[in-house]
């Protein structure tokens, strides 16, 4: 990261793909590892179609388990979760004032717009 190889969001993927997650995080099932990725990056259980969905691509050639990942850990649902996070950090830390260029969505378009 430090010499601008890799992204955040490459790291992020690279661990969540690692063999270690897939085996001692997330059960070490194609099934249970997706499963496992909607409750960490998405914060809620998988629905059957994406679930389905998810599991054949960690499965299908050309596709993989970092694929899989950095899909995830890209998606608009994940990077919204990431920015509300850190936005209800800055609130408490801060205090951020009101009005003029403040509030959730100001920092939620000045943040997503620079996590790609």
């Amino acid at each position: 990261m430090r010499n601008k190889t890799f992204t955040v969001a490459d790291v992020a993927s690279r661990f969540y793909a690692s063999d270690e997650y897939y085996l001692y995080h997330a059960g070490g099932t194609p099934t249970l590892w997706v499963t496992a990725l909607y409750q960490k990056l998405l914060n809620r259980a998988p629905d059957a179609a994406g679930l389905s969905a998810w599991v054949s691509a960690t499965t299908s050639p050309g596709v993989g388990s970092y694929e899989v990942a950095f899909e995830f850990y890209q998606s608009l649902e994940s990077r919204l979760k990431r920015v509300d996070a850190l936005y209800q950090v800055v609130v408490v830390v801060v205090r951020m004032r009101r009005g003029g260029r403040s509030g959730r969505m100001w920092f939620v378009r000045r943040v997503t717009s620079r996590w790609r």
